[in-house]
């Protein structure tokens, strides 16, 4: 059926954009919506029923009719403020992405460019604030400049930049060249490499995420405390750890870097710093100046719930 009132769709989109998703997909994958279903609604390409406007509203938190026969005067004060969030959100971005770059040791945009064979117009559109940071580009330049991709995108500290950086962070920002930071791990060339070609124009991608991944040997070092240690970055569906209902904010990687504690050198470990789920899993402490994998699972050094460990590729011929 032909939709002839594309005033539905667009509603259902302004108040997508209110609730904080950047993309429909975004959303769908949060309440679990069939993706192609509910782009369609909002692209105006398929008719909103009854029954998708009930479970909308219930999302968003209005009444079915904001959705169905929204106030054209309603309509049109949250595009405005839409609009307004979305400007303010992407100057934010371009701020934190200036102040990375600068601290990260680059003198200028044309050095980022070149050394990671980036076009150095689309690298100084985003610095500027011209055109908008995507999620596939926000953990790009997280990866290449060594700070956390959330930190990009939102401003949510820590930075990845180290506790001297975010403690001072609004002058930081200001002035980024009147600080200095730590040295950090430069990214693997492949890691950017298959970053790079997600973000590549016309790609359909899937929206990412980057989990950081840490050193033993750098964490046990540091007493099992991650705030300001150097670290890489994974890239991951942005859906992986929603449909586990699991917050990828309180998950990182570490590496076996060295011979502890039973572990395979190279294998990884998954680590969840949130509650508890099962007290039968293993966890990661810190006990007598080392890090160590507990099968108890309650002790009061506990670093974090080990989730999954993964094994180290191995090379066959």
């Amino acid at each position: 059926m032909k939709v002839t009132d594309r005033a539905p769709g667009r509603a259902l989109q302004a108040l997508r954009i209110a609730a904080g998703f950047r993309s429909a997909a975004a959303a769908a994958a949060r309440y679990k919506w069939s993706a192609s279903r509910y782009v369609s609604h909002e692209s105006g390409a398929r008719p909103i029923l009854a029954d998708d406007a009930k479970r909308y509203a219930a999302a968003y938190g209005v009444k079915e009719k904001q959705i169905l026969s929204p106030d054209p005067d309603w309509l049109r004060d949250l595009q405005e403020r839409n609009g307004s969030e979305l400007y303010r959100s992407k100057k934010g971005r371009a701020g934190r992405l200036f102040c990375a770059r600068i601290l990260a040791g680059y003198a200028s945009y044309a050095e980022v460019a070149r050394k990671w064979d980036i076009k150095p117009s689309t690298y100084l559109k985003h610095e500027q604030g011209e055109n908008a940071l995507g999620d596939h580009f926000i953990e790009l330049y997280g990866l290449i400049f060594g700070v956390r991709a959330e930190w990009l995108r939102s401003g949510e500290l820590p930075s990845g930049m180290g506790s001297e950086i975010d403690r001072d962070m609004a002058a930081v920002l200001r002035n980024p060249a009147n600080f200095r930071r730590s040295p950090f791990l430069q990214p693997a060339r492949d890691l950017v490499a298959s970053l790079k070609d997600a973000a590549a124009p016309g790609r359909p991608g899937v929206s990412s995420l980057g989990i950081p991944e840490y050193d033993w040997s750098e964490l046990e070092s540091a007493g099992g405390k991650i705030a300001g240690l150097a670290h890489r970055s994974w890239s991951m569906p942005a859906t992986f750890f929603a449909d586990l209902g699991l917050d990828q904010r309180r998950i990182f990687i570490v590496v076996a870097n060295v011979d502890r504690d039973g572990l395979e050198k190279g294998e990884r470990l998954f680590v969840w710093t949130g509650n508890v789920h099962s007290k039968r899993n293993a966890s990661l402490v810190f006990r007598r100046g080392k890090l160590m994998v507990s099968e108890a699972g309650t002790d009061t050094s506990r670093v974090g719930e080990i989730l999954w460990r993964l094994a180290p590729v191995r090379q066959t011929r």
